[in-house]
């Protein structure tokens, strides 16, 4: 994945939680304090917004910024790994926890 692939997730996911929130441009634009043609150029991917108007988008949005990043094979991901959990006992998920902090205290 090179950087204008990510520019375009961005984007997408951004219309896509507008929308998703009933927001209109107009609306967004103001609960994240950029024009409505800056936000209009992002959303259709001709323009690349700096980290702080992500994250001034992101917080308009009423979501972490991670989602404004997040594919649908994440996504996916996400859900298969939630499903695995609410089907596993607590002792397993305490061992899976363990399991993981040992893991990353390794790399």
């Amino acid at each position: 994945m090179n950087e204008k692939d990510i520019y375009k997730i961005i984007a997408k996911n951004i219309r896509k939680e507008r929308i998703k929130n009933n927001l209109t441009l107009e609306e967004l634009s103001e609960k994240a304090q950029i024009s409505v043609s800056f936000l209009s150029y992002i959303e259709k991917n001709k323009k690349i917004p700096s980290i702080k108007t992500i994250e001034k988008i992101s917080k308009g949005l009423n979501i972490p910024v991670y989602k404004l990043f997040q594919t649908k094979s994440d996504k996916k991901e996400k859900d298969n790994i939630e499903e695995f959990l609410d089907e596993i006992t607590p002792s397993q998920k305490k061992f899976i926890k363990k399991f993981l902090e040992l893991l990353s205290s390794k790399i």
